[in-house]
């Protein structure tokens, strides 16, 4: 099911670093234990609120699946991405094991490191070309993995998804802006951007904040975190919620 590797580069920074994504390839099966732990509720009614079915979505950093195979459910068409083979492995896995739906409201699954490797002064056509697609999404969502970006490589991210919307599309990104992992040496890399950092870089791309949660505790129980989801939308959405 997973497509041929999408290449990713930083451009001016450091990108998910090769020891984050080695970390997600060498214990992807127990981090996805982990994540079969959490059952999100509350990002999951945010999304139930903000995704019609039909909606295009474009999943970054999906992980285990977990929330693709979620916005499938309500009647999205998913394109979820990873930079991880082994994280896709097992989202192939989940997805084959909890298999409910009919194929064509099934997730796609490919691999795409961040930030994307694309010509970026050539705009939209260039950004979907990179996904193997010629429609702009409805959606982009991002849980869990903005984390892992160097300031650097978060600009060229943003613009990545900023480019790949539609018009009065949004993204939806959830990070932890409180973090036990940034402790930790399991070699995987963390920033600490706080809410406004993030709204800054999304900013700069014409996605200008929509919505702010309050902060929340959530993540498997031996690494829980301080988490945000921030709703970013397009110029001519902002102030609708």
């Amino acid at each position: 099911m997973t497509k041929a590797p999408l290449k990713g580069k930083a451009s001016g920074g450091a990108a998910v670093t090769d020891t984050t994504l080695a970390t997600y390839d060498a214990r992807a099966s127990r981090y996805a234990a982990r994540y079969d732990e959490v059952v999100p509720a509350r990002l999951q009614a945010l999304l139930r609120a903000r995704i019609t079915p039909g909606d295009h979505v474009l999943e970054l950093g999906c992980g285990t699946g977990r929330d693709a195979r979620f916005l499938a459910s309500i009647g999205a068409k998913v394109l979820a991405t990873d930079g991880s083979a082994g994280m896709l492995r097992e989202a192939e896995i989940r997805e084959i094991r909890e298999r409910t739906s009919e194929p064509e409201r099934r997730p796609t699954y490919r691999q795409l490191a961040l930030p994307p490797e694309w010509e970026e002064d050539r705009g939209r056509a260039a950004a979907l070309a990179v996904l193997g697609v010629t429609e702009p999404f409805d959606a982009v969502v991002a849980v869990g993995v903005l984390q892992h970006l160097s300031w650097e490589a978060l600009r060229p991210t943003a613009a990545f998804a900023a480019a790949v919307l539609k018009h009065n599309g949004i993204l939806i990104a959830s990070v932890p802006t409180k973090h036990p992992g940034a402790k930790t040496s399991d070699g995987r890399w963390y920033s600490d951007l706080p809410v406004g950092g993030y709204e800054e870089v999304f900013g700069a791309v014409s996605l200008r904040t929509a919505y702010v949660s309050e902060p929340e505790l959530e993540g498997p129980k031996e690494t829980p975190a301080e988490w945000r989801t921030v709703v970013f939308a397009k110029d001519s959405l902002v102030g609708r919620h």
